[in-house]
């Protein structure tokens, strides 16, 4: 799974749309949008500041969770992240 896709996950979990996301984060539109299509990777920054929105609305014992999915396993794959090679 993408990082894309993991975040849109956690989106439908939460009944968010990107606009939502958007005003959470305030990270523009277009970026979310290109990032849930996986045309375009985020920043490390815009990564954390999705995870910790997503983590105000989680148990915390799902913290380290979203957080591996969403920031550690793509590194650990080498996809999807900023600097990381298309």
């Amino acid at each position: 799974m993408t990082t894309g896709q993991t975040i849109k996950k956690y989106m439908d979990q939460l009944g968010w749309s990107v606009i939502d996301l958007h005003r959470l984060t305030l990270i523009p539109i277009s970026d979310l949008k290109a990032a849930i299509d996986n045309d375009e990777t985020l920043t490390d920054y815009q990564l954390l500041r999705i995870v910790n929105k997503i983590n105000l609305r989680q148990p915390q014992s799902n913290h380290w969770t979203v957080y591996h999915e969403i920031v550690i396993k793509p590194i650990m794959e080498g996809v999807n992240h900023d600097n990381q090679q298309k």
